[in-house]
């Protein structure tokens, strides 16, 4: 990442004004921000523990929000391997694909769950393709 927003993740009111701030600085200057709302990588896309902190930085720094839906399994999710190997999944996919633009004067719950289906329905397209689970329904085994 050029120039990331670091946050500590241990006072949630410092990381949000610190993305706010950074953010909108950011947008304004005519960069782009990502916001990863999981907070961490996950194996399945969990909506309910997908934060509203993308939503509130569009709409604090009046720009749209553009949905994103990653597949990350082709990467190997665990300190040891994330950190020490960057283990790649060499026969697994890599998937990404942008959603439309939404703009930012929409309700803020209005944007999360324009996110939230987007990036649902990609991974439930990705799943039927690669045979693979993806999405978290209270079952996580994998198909």
């Amino acid at each position: 990442a050029i120039d990331p927003i670091r946050i500590q993740r241990k006072n949630p009111i410092t990381d949000l004004r610190k993305v706010l701030d950074g953010g909108k600085k950011a947008i304004e200057a005519g960069r782009s921000v990502l916001v990863f709302p999981q907070g961490r990588r996950e194996r399945l896309f969990e909506p309910a523990s997908f934060n509203s902190l993308g939503t509130k930085l569009a709409q604090n720094a009046k720009a749209p929000i553009i949905p994103i839906a990653v597949a990350t399994d082709f990467l190997r999710i665990g300190k040891k391997h994330r950190d020490v190997f960057a283990s790649v999944h060499i026969k697994s996919p890599v998937r990404v694909s942008c959603g439309p633009a939404i703009p930012c004067d929409l309700p803020r719950t209005e944007i999360q769950n324009r996110c939230i289906d987007f990036i649902s329905s990609k991974l439930t397209e990705w799943e039927k393709l690669d045979n693979r689970k993806m999405l978290a329904d209270g079952k996580v085994e994998p198909k």
